[in-house]
């Protein structure tokens, strides 16, 4: 399992910087990680709705060696599609060519970089935020709505509104920025998450309802950190002649782990300290602590997020101009103008 993860890693921080040096347009990111973000949820989507009937169909009984066949077509199946994809795409973007490599040197660079420090604290505290959320949902259904089953019934609905608001993003994202549209979409997405705070925990379709419209603002911020990645690279590079797309990508995937890290942490000692005790009579202090942790405590870290990005410095006009600036020195070293 630990070298899955190695392996994990490896391969997911070049596919994340992809977005950044396939197009020097910050328009243009928005709308590459818009398609990625739809893509892959559609894919999640497709592998819970086939899964278990996958095992099933495998296994003939032996839950096991289902299992086991199912994984191993998903994992070729991903096999393929990342060779695809890597040998389908053309980086656009390079560094100067006068760059010489240097760890020591980017890093220096990454920690001066004012709006990666930034990023990264955004990150953190948005991936917590889903962590904690996602920690306590089942529960919340299980004990509090007495129906565990409707969970499904609640993911299905709150991962299509997802996929909506994925799709709109780039167009809201042209009309207001990426850092306003990343505000309201945090704001918004914690007011929402409050709501199983004030609603019974059996009124189902309430329940839903608040559920689909939180996903859906939560979904308009979904392409907006892979994009903003590429975006910090050109900050970077605008201001020390050097890039480093693959240290800004990587820092902020550690910024990611580090968050479900400490969601996923938060979330077990708020359990212990309400007295959850999973598959077991619970306690009305334990009930609350699950009610408290699905809409207060989860949705102060969408707050958090919000928060912390009135202090990135990035607005769609500097964006632009740093787009524009670094086409201007690319040209006059030679290089190709990216097509836009």
């Amino acid at each position: 399992y630990l070298l899955l993860r190695l392996i994990y890693a490896v391969n997911n921080v070049p596919y994340a910087s992809l977005t950044g040096v396939l197009t020097g347009d910050p328009d243009e990111r928005t709308s590459i990680a818009s398609y990625r973000q739809v893509f892959a949820n559609s894919a999640g989507f497709i592998v819970q709705s086939l899964a278990i009937p996958m095992v099933v169909f495998f296994g003939h009984g032996n839950d096991a060696r289902g299992y086991q066949i199912t994984m191993g077509l998903l994992s070729v199946l991903s096999v393929i599609f990342f060779i695809v994809a890597f040998f389908s795409t053309k980086e656009r973007i390079q560094p100067p060519p006068q760059q010489q490599t240097s760890l020591n040197q980017d890093l220096k660079d990454l920690f001066s970089n004012r709006p990666w420090v930034i990023l990264f604290f955004v990150t953190t505290f948005y991936f917590a935020a889903i962590a904690m959320r996602g920690s306590v949902m089942l529960p919340y259904f299980k004990y509090l709505a007495g129906n565990e089953k409707l969970f499904s019934w609640f993911n299905g609905f709150g991962l299509a509104a997802l996929i909506a608001g994925v799709t709109v993003s780039t167009a809201l994202t042209v009309r207001m920025g990426k850092r306003p549209l990343f505000i309201l979409s945090m704001t918004l997405t914690g007011l929402f998450n409050l709501a199983v705070l004030f609603l019974p925990a059996t009124a189902t379709v309430p329940i839903i309802v608040s559920e689909v419209l939180r996903q859906f603002f939560y979904g308009t911020s979904g392409p907006l950190i892979w994009a903003m990645m590429g975006d910090v690279a050109d900050y970077g590079e605008w201001k020390t002649g050097r890039r480093a797309t693959g240290t800004v990508t990587a820092a902020v995937v550690l910024a990611l782990w580090v968050g479900l890290a400490i969601g996923g942490a938060v979330a077990g000692w708020l359990f212990s300290f309400y007295g959850y005790v999973s598959n077991a009579a619970q306690t009305a202090r334990s009930l609350e602590g699950i009610r408290l942790t699905a809409g207060l405590w989860s949705g102060l870290f969408f707050f958090a997020t919000a928060a912390v990005l009135f202090f990135y410095p990035i607005s769609r006009r500097m964006n632009k101009t740093i787009s524009d600036e670094l086409a201007g020195r690319r040209l006059s070293f030679g290089a190709p103008a990216p097509q836009r």
